[in-house]
């Protein structure tokens, strides 16, 4: 069964019944899902991100877990790491190396940016570490991924596929 729908062939130029190969399945089905997403959760007027951004959704949980720390204000490495683990009840642990290269990618795409100093925060005699914040485009980001994460939740629902 394909994951493709029959529409798509006909829009594609291909004949019906033409079989597909599991390779180009993966990326029509990619290809689909980010369309979707971009009709449904960037036409509702919530944010005008660039494509190259759009394309991270659905978000990688190393990267839903950076930028959901982050939600609620400025932290280092380490408390990124600490908070990560709450966040997830324990069922998300990540390294120190899977952080610091979300991070420089988050930061690369200018997701979150590298703060100074934080007010109030006492001067460190280590100046090695680093905060980090939520940019704008950062926390538009993680509301979309949020409102993917609750229409799919809701649909799991009437689906009664969470019922307990």
């Amino acid at each position: 069964m394909s994951l493709v729908p029959k529409w798509w062939d006909k829009a594609a130029g291909m004949e019906q019944g033409t079989i597909r190969s599991a390779h180009a399945n993966f990326y029509l089905t990619r290809t689909i899902s980010y369309c979707y997403i971009c009709y449904r959760y960037m036409r509702r007027g919530q944010t005008d991100l660039p494509d190259t951004i759009l394309r991270l959704l659905p978000l990688s949980p190393a990267v839903f877990f950076c930028l959901f720390a982050l939600a609620d204000g400025a932290k280092h490495g380490y408390a990124i790491i600490q908070e990560t683990t709450t966040l997830s009840a324990g069922r998300f642990r990540m390294g120190a190396g899977t952080l610091y290269s979300t991070i420089q990618r988050l930061v690369d795409l200018d997701l979150i940016e590298e703060v100074p100093n934080l007010p109030g925060e006492a001067i460190v005699a280590d100046d090695r570490r680093r905060y980090y914040r939520l940019t704008s485009s950062g926390k538009a980001l993680l509301n979309c991924e949020l409102a993917r994460m609750r229409d799919v939740l809701q649909l799991a629902g009437e689906r009664t596929l969470c019922r307990s």
